[in-house]
């Protein structure tokens, strides 16, 4: 039975390039067995086109080479030190099993540490996950972070956080942002899955239950990491009292419900009623905790956790 979808392996590249011109393709299917008319005439003409393009010798001193230097190359500069274009190399370290590195570790998000779940809190509020298609046909998942000029330098330390290698890129609008697509089941899915996260998040928060049998420490990082998010820490003008407030869309009420009696909670601190309001016009809710000697405790607790905090908001409260 002839086998058509088995990889060409080297030695077969090599003797087709040596039969080529020599030989009709009934004799060369003789000398190559297993391997279907299509299947010598696609090949032949692939390898015809890369030798065609590309001016480098590939040889095993230059797949040496390609070892060391593909997996964490810049592009434009491996196109450089091999002389050949983008597609050419890529075939090529695909023919010798020779891969890149993740341009990004998502999958620290899921690590069961302080960071991990502040930045979940980040994204939860500032965070974009969204679905799109590949060819109309192939599902490719998408979280996107977008911010102000102003927070670049909270940007970075979520790259950092993820390992992301590409470059942060500069909206017209002037926001700076990242923005990672992954095809198939995949890495987001699993993290979207672990916390309850929605595509429409503006307008479907998680349930509280899925935060239930967190430790005291991570929900508490979990809930900063969404209050500068979404949250405004700031001194008040004219006046040596803090607050913080968050305001979202009125379906996240019960969610900020519970961050407000979490906070009170675990700082010990007394509350008469509840610092909800709704603003009609805008669908919107919103939760004010003023009390600075609470605001100070959850600014200790912050630093003692060792939280990456943005500084921006909370280097206010003194």
């Amino acid at each position: 039975m002839i086998r058509t979808n088995k990889k060409w392996s080297n030695e077969e590249n090599q003797k087709l390039l040596d039969l080529y011109g020599k030989y009709t393709l009934k004799e060369i299917m003789l000398k190559i067995p297993n391997r279907s008319a299509q299947s010598i005439t696609s090949r032949t003409s692939k390898i015809l086109h890369l030798k065609s393009i590309s001016k480098t010798k590939w040889d095993k001193n230059t797949i040496q080479k390609l070892k060391l230097l593909y997996p964490d190359g810049d592009k434009q500069e491996l196109s450089t030190i091999f002389n050949s274009k983008w597609h050419t190399i890529k075939t090529y370290a695909i023919q010798n099993n020779i891969h890149r590195s993740p341009r990004y570790h998502l999958e620290n998000l899921m690590k069961e540490n302080l960071s991990a779940y502040y930045w979940i809190g980040f994204l939860l509020a500032d965070g974009c996950f969204y679905k799109g298609l590949i060819e109309n046909k192939y599902p490719r998942y998408n979280l996107c972070l977008q911010l102000a000029p102003k927070d670049r330098n909270h940007l970075e330390k979520f790259i950092k956080f993820i390992r992301y290698k590409n470059s942060i890129s500069v909206r017209k609008t002037k926001f700076h942002g990242i923005t990672i697509s992954t095809a198939g089941k995949n890495i987001i899915t699993k993290i979207m899955k672990k916390f309850d996260i929605q595509f429409n998040k503006t307008y479907n928060p998680p349930q509280l239950n899925t935060f239930k049998n967190l430790s005291e420490d991570k929900l508490f990082s979990l809930i900063i990491g969404y209050i500068d998010g979404d949250g405004c820490v700031r001194k008040k003008k004219n006046s040596n009292n803090y607050v913080i407030q968050i305001e979202n869309h009125k379906c996240w009420a019960e969610f900020n419900k519970h961050i407000e009696t979490f906070l009170f909670n675990t700082f010990n601190e007394n509350r008469k009623n509840t610092s909800m309001r709704y603003r009609k016009n805008r669908n919107t809710c919103s939760i004010s905790i003023t009390q600075n000697n609470l605001i100070r405790k959850i600014k200790t607790k912050i630093k003692e956790l060792d939280l990456p905090y943005m500084k921006r908001k909370w280097n206010q409260i003194s």
